[in-house]
């Protein structure tokens, strides 16, 4: 425990400012290690240093609460399993051993099945955009999930240029 933490808990415990404690304000001590006791980060996002005005906006604090909440966590889940029963969907025939011959599954791109594929890389890069832009790099980075989000999302953006250029698309 840091000398700055020390202080603070015998601040607390010393109500009455008299520089002891008593037996009273010691037995308050339970109530003070329930207290969660954590710094405040100091650092702030590119939105909050840069474009302050923007940081204290009503629709950027909406955006940002939007962002931060379950529901937004709850809505991204519910579109990676969307997006698994696209592909399940898409290549069922392949991965039960049948060649059904349909033109759906051809090698072109314009198929439903790619248009789909690329809506849902377009809302995963706006996932990692939002969340990056509202919580800074460095806090986005500290979440697990959120580094395996990046990680799937940089690879379906590359897999995705793959299929592009394979295709002569990007030709």
């Amino acid at each position: 425990m840091s000398s700055e933490e020390k202080s603070i808990i015998y601040a607390l415990l010393d109500k009455n400012g008299s520089d002891s404690i008593c037996l009273d304000e010691f037995l308050d001590w339970s109530l003070v290690m329930l207290l969660n006791l954590s710094k405040e980060s100091d650092y702030a996002t590119l939105v909050e240093t840069k474009l302050s005005y923007v940081y204290h906006s009503q629709w950027y604090t909406q955006l940002s609460d939007a962002v931060k909440s379950n529901r937004f966590d709850t809505a991204i889940d519910v579109i990676l399993v969307l997006n698994a029963m696209t592909i399940l969907m898409q290549d069922y025939s392949m991965l039960v051993g049948h060649d059904t011959g349909d033109p759906e599954n051809d090698e072109t791109l314009d198929t439903k099945w790619e248009k789909l594929e690329t809506l849902f890389t377009a809302l995963y890069v706006l996932e990692v955009m939002l969340k990056v832009t509202i919580n800074g790099w460095k806090k986005y980075k500290e979440s697990a999930r959120n580094l395996f989000d990046f990680f799937v999302t940089c690879m379906t953006i590359l897999a995705s240029f793959y299929v592009y250029c394979e295709c002569g698309v990007l030709q």
